[in-house]
């Protein structure tokens, strides 16, 4: 009789959790719509943007090493943008996320684009660097550029091998959203809350922040000489024009054409490095809060804002295009004439 009670009270106790469970369920996706809808957009947007960076300066583009470098960073923001259609399934699946094939396999492809794009903005910042502060160094060529680039991409494969044993399939108390108090138990794709591999995760953190730091004190040293340089170059230019006519020359035109041109390109890879680091940085210390916190705050993994920021990655892939759209004339003009030949088919 005994035991017939317990099997009865821990039924109703199961039959409470699933519930409950299910109103969490729909409460979530509920509001979680709005970016289940920003993600679409911004990933189709991001697709459409990084096929036709790839194609313009892969094939459009005089070739030279920063437009290889800056075509493999739009594969690896194609990656990502593919990736962020994905992420409609985690969002619509939430606590009942129970799959630890789809859960390992999807976040491996997430970190291979996050060190790919990381690694590829950090070679882009130093091959700027040489070419307008030490030009007469041993320099990128094309093809040593795209052999860079492959050891890139097999780096972040490497490096992401790591998340097949960090993230797994864990259980989380979840809140009601409607103030009631009540808590179920579901389950969501996260690091791994297996008592073994505590210290295995904590070095995948670790990881994590010492090559984000990596990436971002070197585009900070490269770019920031790069800036002096140019200051110093303009300021020299000023001093050697001051009140003294100079005649135009085919040659000085050329010069001048090509220095605004370097400088142009560093200012929009600087600023697309930036971009980069304000998307990542809430991602980093989320991920750091979450897991160096109580065992309460995973609960908050679910929580309709820091979702969102856990996805900012996603938009540093969609800024990029946008920003050579803006900044490059030569790539504005190539986008207008694709669209007007579509127009007209």
């Amino acid at each position: 009789m005994e035991s017939f009670h317990n099997t009865s009270g821990s039924y109703n106790e199961t039959l409470e959790n699933d519930v409950i469970l299910e109103r969490i369920h729909r409460d979530l996706i509920t509001g979680l719509i709005p970016l289940m809808v920003w993600l679409v957009m911004a990933g189709v947007i991001g697709m459409a943007g990084n096929i036709v960076t790839i194609i313009f300066h892969g094939w459009k583009s005089r070739p030279s090493s920063t437009m290889v470098f800056i075509t493999w960073l739009a594969a690896a923001d194609l990656l990502v943008c593919l990736l962020m259609i994905e992420q409609i399934v985690d969002l619509h699946l939430n606590v009942y996320f129970t799959n630890p094939v789809y859960c390992k396999t999807k976040y491996f492809f997430i970190y291979v684009g996050i060190y790919w794009s990381g690694m590829s903005l950090t070679l882009i910042s130093v091959d700027r660097f040489k070419k307008v502060c030490r030009p007469i160094s041993q320099q990128f060529s094309e093809k040593s550029s795209k052999y860079a680039s492959m050891i890139v991409v097999l780096i972040a494969f490497i490096l992401s091998l790591r998340i097949v044993f960090a993230f797994d399939i864990s259980e989380v108390e979840v809140n009601t959203t409607d103030g009631s108090g009540q808590t179920a138990v579901g389950h969501d794709c996260y690091f791994t809350n297996d008592i073994d591999l505590i210290p295995f995760v904590s070095v995948c953190h670790v990881i994590d922040f010492l090559f984000l730091l990596l990436c971002l004190t070197t585009m900070l040293i490269c770019y920031g000489h790069l800036f002096v340089h140019i200051r110093k170059h303009i300021e020299q230019m000023a001093d050697r024009t001051g009140g003294v006519a100079i005649v135009s020359s085919a040659s000085h035109k050329a010069d001048s054409a090509l220095e605004n041109a370097d400088r142009r390109i560093t200012i929009m890879m600087a600023l697309i490095s930036v971009l980069c680091m304000i998307c990542y940085v809430p991602y980093i210390v989320i991920n750091l809060y979450l897991e160096f916190s109580s065992n309460s705050a995973h609960r908050d993994v679910l929580n309709i804002g820091i979702e969102f920021a856990l996805r900012l990655p996603y938009l540093n892939s969609v800024i990029n295009p946008i920003v050579f759209l803006c900044l490059n004339p030569k790539y504005r003009s190539f986008v207008k004439h694709q669209l007007c030949k579509c127009k007209g088919m």
